[in-house]
């Protein structure tokens, strides 16, 4: 179930190189949302939030690896790409690509080895899941009017070219609240996946993003787990809702 609130964000864009599990790409320097309009609606399925492209290259990027993802495939833990893709990309297209992949497997490896995470590959959609220990104990559905929630699971999905992060109903109700420990806890998560710069980065874009998403509402008004969608080439958030 997603959440319908338009987020329009602004700002300015300082342009740096963060690494993406040891890969470059163009990124900001200080990843800042400004929420100037929220836009209060019911919820619906399949909403994402309405967002301005902020980096031309990592938008050529970003739809580079959309149309390079029917090449990608997994072999045991590792992704690999098909011969084929040759025929459709120039070879400075296929290095990005093939570079993008061999972090990304890097990545991987990295969570396998993670004795503080539980790592599950999916082959059938290209992902990786680590879940976070001893926070997942209260999964009971709860229904609020006509919506049925979830208490929720904190845990990061990967795939060879996204990140998605869920976070458990308290974890989210932290978020709404802000502070040091809630920013720590959600760059220990993304840090599972990504690189402690760019985990730090995006942890920042989540707690601004999605209070401005769920429309700066109280605590109490949190009554289920959600999940947000990261843009890690374009350093922004794709899509959130609840779990």
């Amino acid at each position: 179930m997603n959440l319908n609130k338009s987020l329009k964000r602004t700002g300015i864009i300082l342009f740096s190189t963060i690494t993406l599990a040891g890969v470059t790409v163009p990124g900001m320097s200080n990843a800042k949302v400004l929420a100037d309009s929220v836009k209060s609606t019911h919820v619906e399925q399949n909403n994402s939030i309405s967002k301005d492209s902020t980096s031309k290259q990592g938008n050529n990027i970003s739809k580079l690896f959309k149309k390079a993802d029917k090449y990608i495939s997994m072999d045991g833990n590792q992704y690999v790409l098909s011969d084929e893709a040759s025929k459709d990309f120039s070879k400075q297209e296929l290095d990005t690509i093939q570079s993008q992949i061999n972090n990304a497997n890097e990545s991987i490896k990295l969570s396998l080895n993670n004795k503080k995470v539980f790592t599950t590959v999916n082959h059938a959609s290209k992902s990786i899941t680590n879940y976070i220990p001893n926070t997942n104990t209260n999964n009971n559905n709860r229904k609020f009017g006509h919506m049925l929630y979830r208490y929720g699971s904190n845990k990061v999905t990967m795939g060879w070219n996204y990140v998605r992060l869920y976070m458990n109903k308290t974890t989210t109700q932290g978020v709404i609240t802000g502070g040091i420990a809630i920013t720590a806890r959600i760059t220990d998560m993304l840090a599972t996946v990504l690189t402690d710069g760019l985990a730090s980065v995006l942890a920042d874009l989540v707690i601004t993003g999605l209070a401005a998403y769920l429309g700066y509402v109280s605590v109490t008004a949190i009554k289920g787990g959600t999940y947000v969608d990261l843009n890690t080439i374009e350093m922004e958030i794709n899509n959130a809702g609840w779990q």
